[in-house]
């Protein structure tokens, strides 16, 4: 009897820090995740043109709003 709670103790233990594990994980991938990549996209060059004259924006070849 004494074997089994032990086995059900240790799985239990192990069930949650398994879960907690996963969701620490998870919370730092979704924070570091968005600042890496902002870090990567600092050194690209902008996308984005600018014609004062008309007073329109285009970026990628669209115009945008005014």
């Amino acid at each position: 009897m004494d074997v089994i709670l032990l086995w059900l103790n240790t799985h239990r233990i192990l069930a949650v820090a398994c879960v907690a594990l996963s969701l620490w994980g998870t919370a730092y991938y979704w924070y570091f995740h968005k600042l890496v990549r902002g870090m990567l996209r600092r050194g690209q060059p902008h996308n984005w043109t600018v014609n004062l004259v008309t007073k329109t924006a285009t970026r990628g070849g669209r115009e945008e709003l005014r």
